[in-house]
């Protein structure tokens, strides 16, 4: 299940990478404090390396989806901002979950520890602009800047799913949604549909797409219609940042999505490993070992994956074909005869590519219960 929504930010002259302190006149945070904190969403101060995976820290003003949760690195994030009569794209973050809860303030304030966040204070207070919102008074500035400074890390992505634009981008809202502007108050969002989203990734001129287009394409259109499973869910309760951020590449690897599928799509150069289909659309990131068997190494180890594409998948998901150790296919006697040749699987009869050794001994798990079932 994904969510994917466009989130009015605050204009920076600085491309991101520090505040600038652009004065505005509508009633918000950086009225009445001379800055923002998504000023810092193209610092490279606000990327966390993990043992799992790299991540991408970044602000918006608060959200009220009411169902976070089952959004938890499913949401896309169109960033856009208003700016001289002209309404801007800024950046894209993909497989984003959110972490403005009240709930989770502790591992906010840890993560902005990790990231040591507080040490932009002093560059913020440098501003003339922001030293006249608080009248000079130094004082009163550091109140509510450690008051607020858990705010800064309240969205996180993986590195690789998050794309901050070189220039900002013109994406007409008619063209997406038929309405003549794109919302641009702070505090709200509009939800988009999925067909929105990939309009408006098709909207952005060729010669400005980087990698990331493609990467943060090929997760929106194969967005799984399925709920974070409840025991990766995002719900506050956990000791430390450290549980936090665990849990987050679990919920990255368990939708098929992020790192994993991007790893997985790299080490089979965007190929079904058995058919050779290339279209992203159809491909699945397919754990070999199942989710539900696997230990936490074992849910993000990339040996322990197939790239396949979704009628591959689906036989293989369920134990009616596996693979030996070389590779060979093998085929369920449960399976009804002509299956493979109505999947257009026939003639198919080897992985395009022999597994590692450590591949090679997940198989090995996977034909075990195939063996039990066939």
């Amino acid at each position: 299940m994904a969510l994917f929504i466009q989130k009015p930010i605050y204009w920076n002259t600085k491309g991101y990478k520090g505040p600038s302190g652009y004065p505005v006149t509508a009633d918000s945070w950086p009225m009445d404090h001379g800055y923002g904190h998504e000023e810092w969403n193209n610092d490279p101060r606000l990327t966390l390396k993990t043992k799992h995976s790299d991540l991408r820290f970044f602000h918006t003003e608060a959200v009220q989806i009411g169902e976070e949760q089952q959004y938890a690195g499913q949401t896309f994030v169109f960033m856009m901002v208003s700016y001289e009569g002209k309404q801007l794209f800024v950046g894209i973050a993909g497989n984003a979950t959110y972490l403005g809860a009240d709930e989770l303030k502790k591992q906010r304030l840890e993560i902005g520890n990790l990231l040591d966040v507080d040490s932009f204070k002093d560059e913020t207070w440098a501003l003339e602009h922001v030293r006249d919102t608080y009248s000079d008074n130094h004082k009163q500035f550091l109140k509510n800047w450690k008051l607020n400074l858990n705010w800064i890390t309240n969205w996180v992505c993986p590195e690789s799913h998050y794309w901050w634009f070189d220039e900002p981008i013109e994406i007409s809202s008619e063209k997406v949604r038929g309405t003549q502007r794109w919302l641009s108050m702070f505090s709200r969002y509009t939800k988009l549909s999925e067909v929105n989203a990939l309009d408006m990734m098709n909207l952005i001129p060729e010669h400005k797409r980087s990698q990331k287009w493609e990467v943060l394409y090929d997760a929106m259109a194969s967005a799984m219609d399925i709920e974070t499973p409840s025991e990766l869910q995002i719900d506050g309760e956990d000791d430390d940042a450290d549980d936090l951020l665990s849990k987050i590449s679990l919920v990255d690897a368990r939708m098929g999505q992020g790192g994993y599928r991007t790893a997985l799509l790299r080490a089979w150069d965007g190929m079904c490993a058995l058919t050779g289909i290339k279209c992203p659309e159809m491909l699945v990131a397919s754990h070999i070992k199942p989710w539900s068997e696997s230990n936490k190494r074992e849910k993000l180890d990339v040996e322990n994956g197939l790239l396949l594409s979704a009628n591959v998948d689906s036989l293989f998901d369920r134990f009616l074909i596996s693979f030996e150790d070389d590779g060979t296919l093998l085929t369920s006697s449960k399976l009804p005869a002509g299956t493979m040749k109505l999947a257009g699987l026939d003639g198919f009869t080897k992985l395009r590519s022999r597994p590692s050794t450590v591949t090679a001994s997940y198989l090995k798990y996977h034909r075990e219960h195939f063996k039990q079932r066939a």
